[in-house]
């Protein structure tokens, strides 16, 4: 009789585990689902357009309905996005990814409407893509791919793009502590004019980019506080520009290149921040070194670590907080001991 109960007892277990990862399964997909920028997508098809002019088609007249305008606006799109991505048009339409993603939602829904000939084109799409990518539904603060307003205006609590130059091209992308959870998508180097580009403090996981060594204007990178793996790309020599350099408090691994070194010299590069104080990293010009969010020192002349410190009006030590933000030792307030 014991035996009965028990094997009653063990299938009813697996029976409520059972729907419970059904519940699960569905919920997720609705969560992920719900996410999703667009709800029209762009197929194959619209490829397949006859160009205006060609034999059999006549040229578009006012009165032509706007779904054939929109349509071959559309295929406008495709092709010159593909074309200043370098990827087939295909992938662009179909590929699953953040940037697939982005140019649905760009092409058939932001009320901006932009054509193939728009100067900030690839630059909507971009930061679309990054939305896309870093799970912007979640963040916590709005404005952020209001598709009524030029790009340049996503900006609100201190959060979102910073500035912008007089040609209307971002110079300046803010994002700390905005619960940005993903991967850095590649397309960020086509925000050719970025000078200031800060992450930090976020959910950001996977590799840092190594196109990132295309943005040859940015003076200041901080990607400090996240998740980020990998080694820090030997490309980030080619940012002869760089003065600030943050990526402490994450997992990186193995050796800062030699030639990212050079900047100190070669280039701007006056400040970098990386887990050195860590046995797994190794970094013989950081400028400060970090072994846990809380304990970061600068490397001494010998090439030890120690305790960073501040001191008060009393000219007791302090300890200093990694997060008060590296600003007082970028102007200078806090010396070198």
């Amino acid at each position: 009789m014991s035996t009965r109960k028990e094997t009653f007892e063990v299938r009813k277990r697996v029976f409520l585990i059972l729907c419970a990862s059904v519940v699960f399964m569905v919920l997720r997909f609705e969560r992920e689902t719900s996410k999703t920028l667009t709800q029209q997508k762009i197929d194959l098809s619209i490829l397949d357009l006859p160009a205006i002019g060609d034999a059999g088609t006549e040229p578009m007249e006012e009165e032509q309905t706007e779904e054939r305008k929109r349509a071959y606006r559309q295929k406008d799109l495709v092709l010159k996005v593909s074309n200043e991505l370098s990827m087939q048009p295909e992938f662009l339409l179909e590929s699953q990814t953040a940037v697939s993603e982005a140019f649905q939602w760009l092409a058939a829904e932001d009320s901006m409407e932009l054509d193939a000939e728009s100067p900030n084109l690839i630059q909507r799409l971009v930061l679309a893509t990054l939305y896309v990518a870093l799970d912007g539904e979640e963040w916590n603060f709005s404005g952020f791919l209001d598709d009524s307003v030029h790009e340049c205006v996503w900006f609100s609590q201190g959060k979102g793009v910073k500035d912008c130059d007089e040609n209307e091209d971002i110079t300046s992308l803010a994002l700390v502590d905005s619960n940005l959870s993903g991967s850095l998508p590649a397309e960020l180097r086509y925000l050719s004019q970025l000078t200031n580009l800060d992450l930090r403090r976020n959910e950001i996981r996977g590799r840092i980019p190594h196109r990132l060594g295309e943005l040859v204007n940015l003076n200041y990178l901080a990607l400090g506080a996240n998740h980020l793996s990998g080694s820090v790309p030997e490309t980030l020599q080619h940012l002869e520009s760089l003065e600030q350099l943050l990526l402490e408090d994450n997992q990186l691994i193995g050796s800062i290149a030699p030639e990212v070194c050079e900047l100190f010299e070669s280039g701007a590069l006056v400040n970098m921040w990386s887990d050195c104080g860590r046995t797994d990293l190794e970094c013989d010009c950081c400028t400060v070194c970090c072994s846990t969010p809380s304990d970061c020192g600068p490397r001494s002349s010998t090439g030890s670590d120690r305790p960073w410190e501040k001191f008060d009006s009393e000219n007791e030590p302090q300890p200093l907080n990694i997060f008060e933000e590296a600003a007082l030792l970028r102007q200078g307030e806090i010396p070198f001991q």
